[in-house]
C-alpha cells in the first residue's frame, strides 16, 4: 500500500512539475473537484471542457446564460463530445456579426472577437478530428441515471426484483433506460416539466415516487423513496449533495491555484511537454496518443481574418470508465 501511495505521490509531483494543476482534497472525490472547477469557471464567464470516460460527468454539461459560459463533456477514445441543447447553433452564430469593419479592426482582443475565435476553433476541431457532437438534455440525463443506478460504482437501480426462470434459477431485474424514459414522460405529462431542484422538494419527490410505483411496481412506496434518496445522495453532483466543508476546501484550493491554472492552460494541451523525459517519446513500441491532436490554438491574430464556421451533430457513442482530466 505504501509503495502504491509513493508511486501515486511521485506521479502527482511529476505532473505538477510539468505545470499541470493537481488537486487532492481530503474527503472529496474526483467528481466533486470537477464539479467545483466547472461551477467556478462558468460562474466567472469561462467555458470548460471535462475530459473523461466517466459517463456520470455528462451531468456537468451546462450553459450559463447570464455568464455566457458552458461546460461540455468529451471522451477522447470514442471521439464523443456531449454538449447542451443548441450548442452547435450557438457556435455557428457569430458574436461579432453586427460589428462594423472598423469596430472589428480596433477590437481584436474584445469579448465578441475572442468568442468568435473560440467558436471557430471548437467547430473546426470537431470536423478535423471527426468528433461526434451530441446535444443532451442534462436534467433528463440525470433523472434517468438516478433511476437506473450505476453498476460500475455498485449503485443499484431505484427498484430491483428477481424472477424465477423455468429452470428454477432466479434472474435479477432493475429499471432500464426505457422504463426510466417512461417514468420521465409520465412525470412531465402530469407536471409539465422537470428541474433538478425538484429532487430536493418533498412534494415533487413524493410525486416521482408515486409515478415509479405505478409504472414499475415490484416493491413498496417506502422502499422506493428510500432508494431514490440514496441514489440522489450518491450520484447527483450538486451543492445540496456535497458537504459544505468539502465544498469549502475545494473552492479554497481552486482559488489558490486559479491564476496558475489559467496561465498554464497551454501546457496541458502539449502532450510532448507533459511526456518529456519519459520512454513514451523514445520512439519505441509504446504509444501515447495525442489527446489534443488537431486542436491548434493560434496566437492572437494581428488583423481580422475571414471565418468559416462548420459543425455537425450525430448520435452519441457508448463509453466506458476511464481516467478523468479537466482543463
Amino acid at each position: 500500500m505504501d509503495c502504491c501511495l509513493s508511486v501515486y505521490e511521485a506521479f502527482q509531483e511529476i505532473l505538477a512539475g510539468k505545470g499541470v494543476t493537481v488537486h487532492q482534497i481530503q474527503g472529496a472525490e474526483a467528481d466533486d473537484v470537477l464539479f467545483g472547477w466547472s461551477t467556478m469557471l462558468n460562474n466567472r464567464g469561462k467555458s470548460c471542457l471535462v475530459w473523461t470516460g466517466d459517463r456520470d460527468l455528462i451531468q456537468l454539461v451546462n450553459y450559463s446564460k447570464p455568464n455566457d459560459a458552458h461546460t461540455i463533456w468529451y471522451y477522447n477514445t470514442k471521439k464523443s463530445l456531449y454538449a447542451y441543447e443548441g450548442f452547435v447553433k450557438d457556435m455557428e452564430e457569430s458574436a461579432a456579426a453586427e460589428m462594423s469593419e472598423d469596430d472589428m479592426l480596433f477590437n481584436m482582443g474584445g469579448q465578441h472577437m475572442m468568442r468568435d475565435r473560440y467558436q471557430k476553433q471548437i467547430l473546426d476541431w470537431t470536423v478535423a478530428n471527426k468528433v461526434e457532437v451530441t446535444e443532451v438534455d442534462c436534467e433528463k440525463f440525470i433523472f434517468i441515471k438516478i433511476l437506473t443506478g450505476d453498476k460500475s460504482d455498485n449503485i443499484p437501480s431505484v427498484v430491483t426484483w428477481q424472477k424465477e426462470m423455468k429452470d428454477g434459477k432466479l434472474r435479477s431485474y432493475s429499471i432500464t433506460d426505457k422504463m426510466a424514459e417512461k417514468i420521465y414522460d409520465q412525470f412531465i405529462k402530469e407536471g409539465e416539466d422537470f428541474k433538478i431542484d425538484y429532487l430536493f422538494s418533498s412534494e415533487q419527490k413524493d410525486r416521482l415516487v408515486d409515478i415509479i410505483y405505478r409504472v414499475v411496481g415490484r416493491t413498496s412506496i417506502n422502499l422506493i423513496k428510500s432508494s431514490l434518496s440514496n441514489n440522489i445522495a450518491l450520484m447527483l453532483l450538486h451543492t445540496r449533495t456535497i458537504p459544505d466543508s468539502i465544498q469549502k476546501a475545494i473552492y479554497s484550493a481552486i482559488e489558490k491555484d486559479w491564476e496558475g491554472a489559467l496561465d498554464n492552460i497551454e501546457v496541458v494541451q502539449d502532450m510532448d511537454k507533459i511526456l518529456e523525459g519519459t520512454n513514451w517519446l523514445d520512439g519505441g513500441n509504446s504509444y501515447a496518443p495525442d489527446a489534443f491532436a488537431g486542436m491548434d490554438i493560434p496566437d492572437e491574430p494581428k488583423k481580422p481574418e475571414p471565418m468559416k464556421l462548420v459543425g455537425k451533430k450525430t448520435k452519441p457513442a457508448p463509453n466506458k470508465e476511464a481516467t478523468k482530466k479537466l482543463f
